[in-house]
């Protein structure tokens, strides 16, 4: 009698998946309430500034913390709050705080970071409720010549009303044309720059608004694309209503800047200074402890695979993970 023939083994690869990893996503802008580690308190001071009628302007302002700690979550929580609060100020006639982000680590030299935090500014005051596509267009033809071949990715970039799209189409097709005829704008621009871009804003935010720029991951940038930045805050972009807020991990910093004026000449204790005369205020994110290990809770919470672990286990898991990530809530749900 025939045997019958024997199943083929089971192909392991169309077996469920049992792996997966945790989003290493900061605080969600409208997740106001996903606060474990004391924003409110470390933050809230900062927040109160920006929108204070008697703050003057322009302002830097510095958010200190170590890789993981938290700086990115702690300038989503701000802005967040601005978001909520700028409903409420239009109703009660307040300051009405608008806000742009600056990712320097994506530029490799120093005029592209300086003409890429330039145009992170102006698309943020181009989405202002008073632009108009006469003022729109009026700006485009000096920004162009500026920001040369670079504004067409700036334009692309709006959200222009159907309005004023369909009036001012052929003149912003032109607009794009002339820009790129300037692809290498010369250094010899960046003063007149700078005065076209003061006298922009001023057109643009109302008397009763602002501007928070919130420039992200400094130290994550290499050298002399971090320091640039910092020149760039503190040479350039001096303009009224605009306030700028850094994630910085300090140390790191520190290290470059001291590098930097070393090879000068200066000592180590004036370049250890240049933070401080930088920022006219600084807020420290540091997690504590009993922070770090109440977020693990929160991290491994309804966790199935967690949660099959006998107690004894998931305490042993629970002590390494909290000795090798003691203050960093990435590195705890990285690891």
């Amino acid at each position: 009698m025939d045997k019958k023939p024997a199943k083929p083994p089971p192909n392991i690869f169309l077996y469920p998946p049992r792996l997966s990893v945790l989003s290493d996503e900061t605080i969600s802008t409208d997740d106001l309430g996903a606060d474990h580690f004391d924003l409110g308190l470390r933050v809230g001071p900062i927040y109160d500034i920006v929108r204070h009628p008697d703050t003057r302007t322009p302002m830097t302002i510095a958010i200190y913390g170590d890789w993981g700690a938290g700086k990115t979550s702690a300038m989503k929580w701000l802005e967040g709050h601005l978001g909520r609060w700028n409903k409420h100020s239009r109703a009660k006639k307040g300051i009405t705080v608008r806000t742009a982000w600056f990712y320097p680590w994506k530029y490799q030299t120093r005029e592209d970071v300086w003409r890429g935090l330039v145009a992170e500014v102006i698309i943020a005051c181009l989405g202002a409720e008073t632009t108009s596509s006469k003022a729109l267009l009026a700006a485009g033809e000096d920004l162009g010549r500026f920001l040369g071949a670079s504004f067409i990715d700036l334009l692309s970039g709006l959200k222009l009303s159907a309005g004023m799209i369909s009036a001012d189409f052929k003149k912003l097709e032109q607009v794009k044309e002339n820009a790129r005829q300037f692809v290498n704008p010369q250094n010899a621009y960046l003063n007149e720059f700078e005065s076209t871009l003061k006298t922009w804003i001023g057109k643009s935010l109302g008397k009763r608004e602002r501007m928070v720029v919130f420039i992200d991951d400094l130290d994550r940038c290499m050298p002399d694309i971090a320091l640039s930045v910092l020149e760039a805050l503190k040479l350039y972009l001096d303009i009224d209503r605009l306030i700028f807020v850094v994630g910085v991990d300090k140390p790191v910093v520190d290290q470059l800047v001291e590098k930097y004026y070393k090879n000068l000449g200066v000592s180590a204790d004036k370049s250890r200074d240049y933070l401080s005369k930088m920022f006219q205020i600084e807020a420290t994110i540091a997690p504590t402890n009993i922070q770090v290990e109440d977020f693990l809770g929160e991290v491994v919470k309804d966790n199935y695979v967690w949660d099959s672990l006998k107690e004894v286990e998931r305490g042993a898991f629970q002590d390494v993970i909290l000795s090798l990530a003691p203050h960093s809530p990435r590195e705890i749900k990285r690891l």
